[in-house]
């Protein structure tokens, strides 16, 4: 790749405060400052995308440099280094002048002399804090607007010559305060003066949006990770090679290893060293950063980032669903482009509680490179079997631990006497950048040299990064109080975080010492939409371990339980509940009228099942739930819950109640009523409901809910080919609406492949499939997501391509274990059995079968359990031992309305024994391309059909769906099939 001209990002902005003040009179204040005005402002600046840094050199220069009479120009150099930004200064006057620098100073001070001529003849023998503000603002004009004085009244008669320096800022005009009395009304005046002055430069003329403002956080976070990055040699060139040497032009990596590792901060640095490629577009995304925890987050902001890089012209999504529902959109636009690089650091850090085969696309892309990183052996299997290249960062070496300090302490203008900084390189954690970086924000906040040695020996006898935590939080306590810790064990116990307001009033503090908490713990949490998290496990892990924590999680347990926002309510009650393992509160919870009714309305029916699935029992028992006087809303709720646990009982319960209510959609529950008819192997009582409900129908809501039921239903009875002109009919006629409504979309490319599925039209079965897929994750519909990857592996099968149906059946499977879904578990064995079968694995499918199966049969899922049955069968043939008479299965699945199960059972009987004619005759006039390719194989096999009618009928219908390699080694037609 060529290279172009590296340049200084025009949208990257930043301040540098250098604070001038004597040191030993103003310990207190100047701490203050470290501790209250400076989180504030760096927040302030934060919201506008603008980096700020505090110059203060309390204890920045070393007993070396001081020796070596370097202090004067040490503190100049500061002074200046903080004008090449958008100069910014204060100075807080008390009664003392301070140290005056000797001659020798002066002669190590040449270039104040550079910058400003005369400027040692005019000021020689002054003190060092008046030679920085007569060198940093008062003989330099330009810092006057942003130059703010504060002349405390420290009760004593300042000296002479500080008198004559506060007289000297007030005739030049400058900014200045008087008669300051106490350190809080210090800290009052420079916030509003500092965000004041702050906002005439980088005003907010429009509020961004919100997804403009989070890509403005991220570059800002991106920015500092990579200015304090140690490089390692030949990292990046590796990495590039990897990058680069593709042969479609893109690849998967992931980054992994343990938290703590640095991994964020080489993607940050290795992104910026992408980004200077001819050609090249990075996407950066740090996880966890700000208000960015969730996966439709990311998402959103790379449309915004295409948007502003010109990549695309699609709007940005205004609404969740829409977000991912039209990423496969955005991510083929983007293919356009000469080579786009995604980097998403910390995908573990996600907390909308999903898994990444549920959001990561799975498109195969050319010109679009994935890097990701994480720490989660899960995520990592995932990406595995997705055949991502996986790396890990070595470990800090010594000289590079060394660097990582100096230059961190470095870019707020302190340095470590060898001896301490000897002592840092010496812990056993010193390779950890995650460590070094911690240990270094401790060490930045103390503000005495003096006592520096021994604040140091208290952090490094830490032997991990939790025990660093832990010092920092009784340092924190002291400064705070035990409030403080309160705080922090509530936002470490929360699953989602929690927002301040929910801290005031569950401790009952006031609004101004809730925010002062938050602000003193800024660096060491992260917030996600007003919500605060740790923003480290080694940090929760830390706040878990203090003491007297039980009463703690009593208030917030009552808190959540008496809150009225039932939306967070959901979030976080359960969670506390299985914490502090009351778990019989949490099965009542679950079974509740209002949870049920509010997971239905909200889509998250998933979410009780696996906190169900985590109580491993059932103790309520069904037939004394009192559901006769429940709301719709919540039967339905119960039966979608009931029908997901595999209760068929309760789900069935649940159905009947909702008969004859007032508000009761009739056509709805007629839909519903197929549903469960279907399930129980009554296919022509489930298509009498279908086509009743469509009879009935009256809004178009109704008309397209009903019409899709009924695509189901002549899709898995004897009629997929007029299930699939309904569904093209829809299509066409509903495409804007469509567009508004993802749920009926998703729906309808659903069962449009469960038709053309039935009809071998596999490419159309796996497209539709993939979309509804797709989707669903965007409607967090975990079952119908895991369906629609079956229906997709085997429209992949159809088409003979193993490696995607193998993927996609072990992604349902994996999903279907995850979430405790055992009407999803069923059919993705009994699938993935048809795979091994076709493979001739013919144990792995036969134990694969029987799984499948009895658990099909324990949820009441006859026709799953029906399917598999038929496929045992021929397996079990194949093999030679005893099976299942296909010829009775038909008959079985024929009075059950289920043509396409009883016919394909006569055409696996053909193969075990391919010369029953009539049967060859009768599945030649089948409606399903399948029976009838299996007809006409085995009448080729006993002589008396040609080879090109098989063939002629597989082009037509995209492949055959079932053992390829059986017909073809029975055949003998090799590759033409």
């Amino acid at each position: 790749m060529t290279k172009k001209s590296a340049s200084k990002e025009s949208d990257f902005r930043e301040i540098r405060l250098f604070i001038s003040s004597t040191f030993k009179d103003l310990e207190i204040e100047r701490q203050l400052l470290v501790n209250n005005v400076f989180p504030k402002i760096r927040d302030f600046c934060r919201l506008r995308g603008v980096a700020f840094t505090e110059i203060d050199l309390r204890w920045g220069i070393t007993d070396e440099e001081a020796k070596a009479y370097k202090v004067m120009k040490i503190c100049l150099d500061e002074v200046d280094r903080c004008a090449n930004f958008p100069p910014f200064f204060i100075g807080i006057l008390g009664s003392r002048y301070g140290w005056i620098p000797e001659k020798i100073d002066w002669e190590n001070a040449t270039d104040s002399e550079k910058l400003i001529p005369g400027f040692e003849k005019r000021h020689k023998g002054k003190s060092i804090t008046e030679l920085e503000i007569q060198f940093g603002v008062l003989e330099r004009p330009e810092m006057w607007p942003n130059a703010f004085f504060y002349f405390l009244d420290k009760g004593t008669e300042p000296e002479y010559q500080q008198n004559l320096l506060k007289n000297q800022i007030i005739e030049k005009g400058l900014n200045y305060r008087l008669d300051i009395k106490y350190p809080e009304e210090l800290d009052e005046k420079i916030v509003f003066d500092l965000t004041t002055a702050i906002e005439k430069i980088y005003p907010i003329n429009h509020k961004p949006s919100k997804i403009a403002q989070i890509n403005l956080e991220q570059s800002l976070y991106s920015r500092s990770l990579t200015k304090t990055y140690v490089e390692l040699p030949n990292l990046i060139t590796d990495w590039k090679r990897y990058i680069f040497n593709s042969e479609s032009n893109a690849c998967s990596i992931c980054l992994f290893g343990n938290s703590g590792d640095g991994k964020s901060a080489f993607l940050a640095f290795l992104s910026s060293q992408l980004q200077i490629e001819e050609g090249i577009k990075v996407f950066v995304h740090h996880i966890g950063v700000g208000d960015s925890r969730s996966r439709v987050t990311w998402m959103g902001c790379l449309f915004e980032w295409a948007n502003k890089n010109g990549l695309t012209n699609l709007d940005i999504p205004s609404s969740p669903t829409e977000i991912q529902a039209q990423l496969p959109s955005l991510i083929m636009e983007l293919e356009n482009a000469s080579k786009v690089i995604i980097v998403l650091d910390a995908i573990d850090q996600l907390d909308d509680g999903i898994e990444i085969d549920e959001w990561l696309p799975s498109l195969e892309t050319k010109n679009i490179s994935w890097i990701v990183s994480t720490t989660l052996d899960s995520q990592l299997d995932i990406l595995k079997r997705r055949n991502w290249k996986i790396l890990q960062l070595p470990l800090l070496n010594i000289d590079l631990a060394k660097k990582m300090i100096v230059d961190g302490l470095d870019n707020y203008r302190k340095r470590l006497p060898p001896d301490l900084l000897n002592k840092c390189l010496k812990n056993l954690m010193a390779s950890q950048p995650l460590f070094l970086k911690v240990l270094l924000e401790e060490i930045r906040l103390h503000g005495k040299f003096e006592t520096l040695d021994s604040h140091i020996n208290s952090l490094l006898p830490s032997q991990t990064i939790e025990n660093l935590f832990e010092i920092m939080i009784k340092r924190l306590e002291h400064a705070y109080g035990k409030k403080l810790v309160e705080v922090l064990i509530l936002i470490g116990v929360s699953r989602f975080g929690v927002t301040e307001a929910e801290l005031r009033e569950c401790l009952q503090l006031r609004t101004f010492d809730v925010h002062r908490i938050i602000l003193a713990i800024t660096p060491y949490v992260t917030s996600s939409g007003g919500r605060i998290s740790p923003f480290h496990e080694g940090f929760r892990r830390a706040l878990l371990k203090q003491a007297n924590i039980n009463s703690l999680f009593e208030t917030w347990l009552n808190y959540w339980k008496n809150s009225t926002d039932i939306s967070r309510k959901f979030e976080e009650y359960p969670w506390i509940l299985k914490f502090t393992n009351n778990l019989k509160n949490l099965e009542e919870w679950i079974w509740s009228q209002s949870t049920l009714g509010y997971a239905f309305r909200s889509y998250q029916i998933e979410i009780l099942v696996k906190w169900q699935s985590l109580l491993k029992s059932q103790s309520i028992s069904i037939r004394d739930l009192s559901i006769q006087n429940w709301n719709l809303e919540s039967l339905q709720g119960l039966k979608d819950f009931a029908y997901q646990m595999g209760y068929r009982e309760l789900e069935i319960m649940a159905q009947n109640a909702q008969n004859g209510k007032n508000g009761l959609i009739k056509s709805k529950w007629l839909i519903e009523n197929s549903l469960i008819h279907y399930r129980g192997s009554n296919q022509l009582e489930a298509q009498k409901n279908a086509i009743e409900a469509v009879e009935i129908s009256q809004s178009s809501e109704e008309i397209l809910n009903s019409k899709m039921n009924l695509i189901q239903m002549y899709a898995f009875g004897d009629s997929p080919e007029e299930a699939l002109v309904i569904s093209k009919e829809l299509f066409d006629n509903l495409k804007n609406t469509l567009k508004i409504d993802r749920q009926s979309e998703a729906y309808l490319h659903q069962y449009s492949s469960f038709a053309c599925h039935f009809l071998d039209l596999n490419k159309q079965s796996n497209y539709h499939s993939l979309r509804a897929a797709e989707l669903y994750a965007s409607l967090s519909r975990r079952y119908d997501q895991g369906i629609s990857w079956v229906n997709a592996a085997d429209g992949a099968w159809g088409m003979g391509d193993y490696t995607q149906a193998n993927s996609l059946f072990e992604r349902a499977l994996n999903l279907a274990k995850i979430y405790q879904l055992p009407n999803l578990e069923d059919i993705s064995k009994i699938c993935l059995a048809n795979l091994r079968m076709s493979e001739s694995r013919f144990e792995e499918a036969a134990n694969l079968y029987s799984e499948g199966i009895n658990l099909a049969i324990q949820i009441g899922h006859d026709w799953d359990a029906l399917y598999g049955r038929i496929y045992q069968a021929l397996t079990l043939g194949l093999m030679n031992m005893p099976h299942e008479n296909l010829e009775d299965l038909s008959i079985q699945a024929k009075m059950n309305g289920y043509g396409y199960l009883s016919e394909i059972s006569l055409a696996y009987q053909l193969v075990l024994v391919p010369d029953n004619k009539t049967n060859i005759e009768k599945l030649k006039n089948s409606v399903f391309p399948g029976p009838k390719a299996y007809a006409y194989a085995a009448s080729i096999i006993i002589g008396i059909d040609e080879k090109v009618n098989l063939i002629n009928l597989i082009q037509n219908t995209e492949g055959i769906k079932g053992p390829f390699n059986l017909i073809q080694k029975n055949l003998k037609l090799g590759k033409n099939i």
